[in-house]
């Protein structure tokens, strides 16, 4: 038995056979071609874009329909990637001037860009690489003519196991047989992280070494609760963690039978239900499970993996977003809880001077000193 400490991407427990993901062979040989060539080349790379963005299109379409507006917005910002002059200027540029191929103009302008991020230290910037190289992918396979069919080869519910997978993977997890997911890469704040919430898939990402260590066929243990991985368990560990499975399938079964009926106490009183509600960990049951209304929405985490405040039109959008998701139900916003364990990622004075976080400049009077931020 062996046990990798990873981070916690989206909680549950899953058991089951591992699959390994083919590694993206994503380096592409410098090929050249001759000058004559050019305008097929172009011609070329002009089909595939296309092609790639009917393919985003129709992303978008299934997204929205499943998991709602937040996540077809992902789709979104791959077609502005896909559209983005600085990427088809680019390659264009090297096909005409250095006369690269389509394949390799383009492997070589994802790493430029790739790079750029990589030397931003804050990691929710560093994890938005993936959404070009995401992009990438795709533009490569249809440079190539190919289909990627490897997901769509699993027949039987199974434990995917990865270096790397990118949101559009992620989204076609589900109906492929794929009951959990673990990677060696990737953080709490990536769209790969974040889809998985919304799909209810237990997952940890960061496992470093998670890909080399796991055979297909294995039997693994994704706890994406405490962010471990479990590979070829012990007969107690098994035990244990299918107890856990039972007790948690018992839990959600008795909330589908009674979260349609009214909450009245045993005297006849009726008792309205709020929920406890962060955007982050949202899936698709929460709608479902809610009654009343939001009884305290958190709002930190907008304060948190970004180098900069939100904008008063960021903060309108987002509660905008989470009340048209609820019905338009009544809400009680919490000012965001900041200090302490819930640092924002970018500098403040009074943070800076507190020797107590959890007792000092915190919540109200942090606002209180700093009404820009709201």
């Amino acid at each position: 038995m062996l046990v990798l400490k990873g981070i916690a991407a989206s909680p549950g427990v899953a058991i089951g056979p591992a699959v390994l993901l083919p590694g993206d062979n994503f380096a592409v040989s410098r090929q050249y071609i001759e000058p004559a060539e050019v305008k097929a080349e172009l011609q070329k790379m002009h089909h595939a874009m296309q092609k790639t963005l009917d393919e985003l299109d129709a992303c978008e379409k299934k997204v929205l329909s499943t998991l709602g507006a937040e996540y077809a917005n992902l789709m979104s910002t791959h077609k502005l990637i896909l559209q983005d002059p600085a990427l088809k200027d680019s390659v264009a540029k090297k096909i005409r001037t250095e006369h690269l191929s389509a394949q390799a103009a383009l492997f070589l302008t994802l790493q430029e860009l790739a790079s750029a991020f990589d030397k931003i230290e804050d990691p929710f910037f560093k994890e938005r690489r993936n959404d070009i190289f995401d992009v990438g992918k795709r533009l490569v396979n249809n440079l190539e003519g190919g289909k990627r069919e490897f997901l769509a080869s699993i027949n039987k519910p199974s434990l995917l196991v990865a270096h790397n997978l990118y949101p559009s993977d992620t989204i076609n997890l589900q109906e492929n047989q794929v009951i959990g997911f673990c990677t060696d890469v990737g953080g709490k704040t990536s769209h790969t992280a974040l889809l998985a919430q919304s799909l209810n898939l237990p997952a940890v990402v960061g496992l470093s070494t998670a890909s080399k260590d796991v055979k297909s066929g294995d039997t693994l243990i994704i706890d994406g609760e405490n962010g471990l991985l479990v590979i070829n368990p012990d007969r107690y560990t098994l035990a244990n963690y299918r107890k856990i499975q039972r007790e948690i399938k018992k839990t959600d079964a008795l909330l589908k039978t009674i979260n349609h009926l009214p909450v009245i106490t045993q005297d006849g009183r009726g008792v309205k239900l709020y929920v406890n509600y962060d955007p982050r960990t949202d899936n698709k049951d929460n709608k479902r499970l809610i009654t009343d209304g939001l009884g305290l929405l958190r709002t930190e985490f907008l304060y948190m993996d970004t180098p900069t405040p939100p904008t008063e039109d960021d903060q309108y959008r987002m509660y905008l977003a989470v009340l048209k998701r609820f019905d338009m139900r009544p809400t009680a916003i919490r000012l965001a809880d900041l200090g302490a364990d819930k640092m924002p990622d970018f500098p403040l004075d009074e943070f800076d001077k507190d020797a107590n976080p959890f007792m000092g400049c915190r919540g109200i009077r942090l606002f209180l000193k700093n009404p820009d931020l709201l």
